[in-house]
């Protein structure tokens, strides 16, 4: 079985202590189509496949738990305190992204095409992980998170890094019902073949939700242009598997989080 492969943003990577990744779909256990590094339970992929290849994205990263939720396209955030399930594949709760100040634990977001946040407070020792597709984008989902770390985590968006992950890019994310889908204020990031830039409508939303521009990167790849890479629900289907993007503070030597 080959190795992961797994993208990383500089910035982030400079924080010490942190471990964070935007995994590919390679070096995972699982059998086409969910071939082969799936992290999704409600795909037709078995557990067993899906528990294992977590674990290898747990290890990858160094970390000691992983937590994820029922992703839903809504804004709801899900703060990761105490109480952790015991099996992995549980969801804590239905939202679509996570905040912690534990170490040891990675927050877990699942795409397939959709946009993936991640997010650090360096001085705060805090982190968040977001789930947006075009729904979570329209309710403003990446501001809430934001404000979750700044209310519960001792944040200040001032400080804080964000690393926009592998989503369908401008090139594919087409939208015909566009009219009905995004408000006029979202207009502005349609070309004229219906196509919106997603990945500039999350980093416009960080930056207004106080992060300043030089602390946000983006990897600029598109899930269904590198189906290769990537799993794609615009170019694969429902029968296509979910891709990792985790962040989480490794434990420090002397500490116990989790």
């Amino acid at each position: 079985m080959e190795s992961p492969l797994v993208y990383t943003l500089p910035h982030l990577e400079a924080v010490e202590g942190l471990s964070h990744g935007f995994f590919a779909r390679l070096g995972g256990t699982s059998p086409p189509p969910f071939a082969s590094l799936n992290m999704g339970v409600a795909t037709g992929d078995s557990q067993a496949n899906v528990r294992a290849n977590r674990e290898i994205v747990r290890q990858a990263l160094g970390l000691k738990r992983l937590a994820a939720v029922r992703q839903v396209h809504g804004d709801r955030i899900a703060a990761v305190n105490d109480g952790l399930p015991e099996d992995p594949l549980h969801p804590l709760a239905e939202a679509d992204g996570m905040v912690t100040g534990r170490q040891g634990i990675g927050l877990l977001i699942k795409v397939a095409d959709c946009v993936s946040i991640l997010l650090c407070d360096p001085s705060a020792k805090s982190i968040g992980a977001v789930h947006a597709g075009w729904q979570g984008l329209v309710k403003g989902v990446i501001g809430q998170a934001v404000e979750a770390m700044a209310a519960q985590l001792n944040s200040h968006p001032a400080r804080m890094l964000a690393g926009i992950g592998p989503c369908l890019g401008p090139c594919c994310a087409e939208f015909v019902n566009y009219r009905r889908e995004f408000p006029t204020s979202l207009w502005k990031y349609k070309d004229g073949r219906d196509h919106f830039d997603l990945p500039a409508m999350a980093r416009d939303q960080l930056i207004e939700a106080g992060l300043f521009a030089r602390n946000i990167q983006t990897l600029t790849l598109c899930t269904r242009c590198r189906e290769d890479l990537f799993f794609s629900h615009r170019g694969q289907g429902t029968a296509t598997g979910r891709l990792a993007a985790v962040i989480g503070f490794r434990v420090e030597r002397g500490r116990a989080d989790v």
